[in-house]
């Protein structure tokens, strides 16, 4: 199973007058999530409430619910849910004959071609790692739209002194390979929040500070030429682009010939990813409990989570 990783944040509006969400708060957003999907499927209206994809295919959210794996002297509470892409079927019919097949009746939900991609919600490092099932899991950015609109509401509704931001996570050694090899810059585009939690990050402890939940920078040369390099003003935005936000630059590389190319970097589509096999004879939640310290492994392998020692996540 591979899962592409999403940044899950409470944030406290005013940071001076309020305390980090904490696990607990991130545990109960998911419980107030399930209610609301129960209520959606109890009154049909998956299809109604779902995100709208390309060719007529639909993303919508599916049941959570929590779970507790115990490894050696220490327990991992998890959420497990799903969601489900896909198409909206009211009327079937022949592809030579034209004839029909199938004609939905009044107050049914027909669909085709259901896909479900299962999620865990690690409520330490508030990330999300969600299914590809072999890339047919909806973009990066359909993604964190549904959680979005899905999440938002909640938050709204009970965390009131919170505002939920969410973002992909993207590798970080992608972004450090364009910024060693690039030989110049003509665009810089960043749009970060600040983390939820301590941090040593002299950037993101002056955005918690000054309650500044969203910064978005553009940073360009005019026709003809270019920054020699990423000015000193905007360096620690773009080095937390990764983890907390999203960047695109634009940068000239040296070429074989001697002169440059122009090239192109997203974020958005360096996904960070992870991935594992069930053991033989292992149970569902046992494997999903597994992944869940691979996703903890791998926050405080990049300073998201404070450094420890991992006992057995492979």
């Amino acid at each position: 199973m591979k899962l592409r990783i999403y940044n899950i944040q409470l944030l406290p509006l005013d940071h001076a007058k309020t305390g980090d969400a904490g696990e607990a708060r991130y545990i109960e957003l998911f419980r107030h999530f399930n209610e609301s999907v129960t209520r959606t499927i109890k009154q049909k209206r998956l299809v109604a409430d779902a995100i709208p994809l390309i060719n007529d295919s639909f993303f919508a959210a599916l049941n959570c619910e929590k779970h507790i794996y115990k490894q050696v002297k220490e327990k991992h509470t998890f959420i497990v849910g799903r969601f489900i892409k896909f198409h909206q079927a009211g009327e079937v019919e022949d592809l030579y004959t034209k004839a029909t097949l199938f004609k939905a009746q009044k107050g049914q939900d027909a669909v085709a071609n259901r896909k479900e991609f299962l999620y865990l919600f690690d409520p330490v490092s508030h990330w999300l790692g969600i299914e590809e099932l072999n890339g047919r899991l909806p973009n990066q950015r359909a993604v964190k739209m549904a959680l979005e609109q899905y999440l938002q509401p909640l938050v709204e509704q009970f965390f009131p002194d919170y505002t939920l931001t969410v973002n992909l996570i993207s590798r970080d050694d992608e972004l450090i390979s364009v910024l060693e090899r690039a030989v110049g810059f003509t665009k810089i585009e960043i749009d970060i929040t600040f983390k939820n939690g301590p941090t040593q990050d002299e950037v993101l402890q002056d955005m918690a500070a000054n309650s500044l939940h969203r910064l978005k920078i553009t940073a360009s040369s005019d026709r003809g030429s270019h920054m020699p390099r990423v000015p000193e003003t905007i360096e620690g935005f773009v080095k937390n682009a990764p983890q907390y936000g999203q960047a695109s630059i634009t940068y000239l590389e040296q070429n074989d010939k001697g002169g440059t190319n122009l090239a192109r970097y997203e974020s958005d589509s360096n996904p960070q990813t992870i991935s594992a096999r069930a053991r033989g004879g292992e149970d569902p939640m046992s494997f999903y409990g597994r992944m869940v310290i691979k996703i903890k492994d791998l926050a405080h392998r990049i300073g998201h989570l404070p450094e420890v020692k991992n006992v057995d996540a492979n």
